[in-house]
């Protein structure tokens, strides 16, 4: 589902790929690894780490809800019960 996208993810994102566009820890609409999930997919270690240099925190999570929007929108039902 996720294959239009993936060219324009980050190399990082690209390696949780399973194949068919879709995140290989994706298992029934839920993530498998959610607990112990890579900081990668964690939006609170990725501003602090990454991001809170370059823009502020109601930024980055506008961006974030933004994006989530847009998945919804393209994917419908895929992307209902994400976290």
């Amino acid at each position: 589902m996720f294959s239009q996208l993936k060219s324009s993810l980050p190399p990082e994102y690209q390696a949780l790929d399973n194949g068919c566009g879709e995140c290989k820890y994706l298992h029934n609409n839920l993530c498998s690894i959610y607990k112990d999930r890579p900081p990668l997919c964690n939006s609170d270690w990725m501003y602090s780490h990454v991001y809170e240099q370059k823009m502020t925190r109601l930024e980055y999570d506008s961006i974030l809800r933004q994006k989530c929007l847009e998945i919804k929108e393209k994917f419908g039902s895929f992307a209902k019960n994400g976290r």
